[in-house]
């Protein structure tokens, strides 16, 4: 995969919305995040991390979210610099955190 770009995932993040969550997770949306999370621009990993606080509204797309390795990235997102990510990043944070088995 090349880099991920900005442009690309704020677009899938809005239109997370209508699309169902078992598409997503079909096309293969959870390992894509992971790439940008890891490796993506600052305003890319934005954009990934609002894709993931919007797909987490029901408990078993928090488990999936959990199940691909969401979470310790998340975690190790909160100390980059960039103040934006960090905001976000507790936020997608703190509501994967409501299911307690990602506790």
């Amino acid at each position: 995969m090349g880099l991920p770009q900005e442009p690309a995932v704020s677009t899938v993040r809005n239109l997370v919305g209508s699309v169902s969550g078992e598409t997503l997770i079909s096309v293969g949306l959870l390992p894509r995040l992971v790439h940008v999370l890891k490796t993506g621009s600052t305003r890319a990993q934005t954009a990934a991390i609002g894709t993931i606080c919007r797909i987490c509204e029901s408990v078993e797309m928090k488990k999936l979210v959990e199940e691909s390795g969401c979470i310790p990235l998340l975690i190790k997102l909160l100390e980059v610099k960039a103040k934006e990510v960090r905001e976000v990043a507790a936020q997608a944070l703190a509501s994967l955190l409501t299911l307690g088995c990602n506790a």
